[in-house]
């Protein structure tokens, strides 16, 4: 195992944030780190989820009043 892990990486930038030369780090580190690797999988799936739910515009209910 390696003594620097890419969870600092994802502690201080979001995923989706990271350049391409960050993410190319972050999976060949995860490739022989299974705890990275997870952490990795967690921080992708969770800029998926916030990706998706930002698009989604919320209605406010009819009854709703300024």
């Amino acid at each position: 195992m390696k003594t620097k892990h890419i969870t600092e990486i994802l502690d201080k930038t979001s995923f989706s944030a990271l350049d391409e030369q960050e993410r190319a780090a972050v999976s060949a580190h995860a490739a022989d780190c299974a705890d990275c690797r997870r952490a990795s999988e967690a921080a992708r799936l969770a800029a998926v989820l916030l990706e998706t739910e930002t698009e989604t515009a919320a209605l406010p209910s009819p009854f709703f009043q300024a």
